[in-house]
């Protein structure tokens, strides 16, 4: 049994996002046959009205758990925004589960309030995701400053002579 909580949470991350996966690849396959996963989004393999698409509902929701169970343990790694944004994409990408967008055959009824949601919920995720990558590559490259910084000043002899 695993007893350390860091290595819980990184299985448990690992799961999600593998049976995340493994539900948003097979969902096409479950769809209509009138579904093309190179011509329709995923987002339309959880579409409203569809047969099938609880599988790729599913997986939104398991990715957006993981990615949320993700930040849970890295503010140190990711700092303050990369978390934040993280933990808005995470629970964007649960909300594009929840909001189901409509579905590719105009003829299949739809709700418009939903779609709508499901398309800002998805739009924010992408934004909330490209954010989160630059907090984080900001926020490394200050660290490697302050680092360089720390090595050249305490790595001098008192004689302002490298050692």
């Amino acid at each position: 049994m695993v007893d350390d909580p860091n290595k819980k949470r990184a299985i448990g991350v690992l799961l999600c996002l593998l049976a995340s996966a493994i539900a948003l690849g097979t969902a096409p396959f479950i769809m209509p046959e009138d579904y093309d996963w190179i011509s329709h989004t995923t987002s339309e393999s959880a579409a409203q009205q569809v047969e099938g698409a609880w599988l790729a509902r599913l997986g939104f929701l398991l990715f957006g758990i993981g990615v949320l169970w993700l930040s849970a343990g890295a503010g140190v790694l990711w700092g303050r925004w990369g978390t934040l944004l993280h933990v808005a994409f995470g629970l964007f990408m649960i909300a594009a589960g929840v909001f189901s967008a409509s579905s590719w055959d105009p003829a299949v009824p739809h709700d418009a309030v939903e779609d709508a949601l499901h398309s800002m919920a998805a739009t924010a995720m992408g934004f909330a995701f490209a954010f989160a990558i630059v907090a984080i590559v900001v926020r490394r490259r200050k660290d490697d400053a302050q680092l360089r910084h720390i090595v050249t000043h305490k790595s001098r002899a008192p004689t302002g002579r490298p050692v």
